[in-house]
């Protein structure tokens, strides 16, 4: 996902309405690259980075949006849970092969183990992916939450 840039000419609201629907459609398009079958490692990992970058953004804007955002937060947590996941597995791999011995029965036990979770992960995340969060108009409806945020109140002078 790109870095977002301000307007500092906007307010909050003004803002959030132009750049958080535009920063989510960055996040659907790599989500979607992310959850092809042929996707490489890194790009998982770039994409759960981007999603904790999505997450957090959108905690510092709770108070411009109504008890909708949670539900969206809520789906974010799952992708990174999921995400984080095969990254833990794909650290203890390299742990493993380089720690353990070649040869070591144990660490081809160990990978082998490991490889199958992630396996297991990435099947998770597709099927999470395409059938919840990326389901029929779920982009869309999040561009459309996110351009209305409500206004705050200024603060007084």
């Amino acid at each position: 996902m790109k870095n977002l840039q301000w307007d500092p000419n906007l307010n909050l609201a003004d803002n959030a309405r132009t750049r958080l629907p535009q920063m989510v459609g960055e996040l659907f398009a790599e989500g979607r690259k992310a959850a092809r079958a042929s996707a490489p490692p890194d790009s998982l990992h770039r994409f759960r980075l981007s999603v904790k970058a999505m997450r957090y953004t959108l905690e510092l804007f709770r108070p411009l949006y109504g008890p909708g955002l949670e539900s969206r937060l809520k789906k974010l947590r799952r992708l990174q849970d999921i995400l984080g996941a095969i990254s833990d597995y794909q650290s203890t791999i390299g742990l493993a092969e380089d720690k353990l011995p070649r040869n070591s029965p144990l660490r081809s036990n160990l990978v082998r183990m490991l490889q199958e979770r992630i396996r297991r992960k990435r099947s998770e995340f597709r099927r999470y992916w395409s059938e919840e969060f990326d389901a029929e108009g779920e982009e869309a409806r999040w561009r459309r939450y996110l351009a209305r945020p409500r206004k705050m109140a200024e603060p007084a002078a």
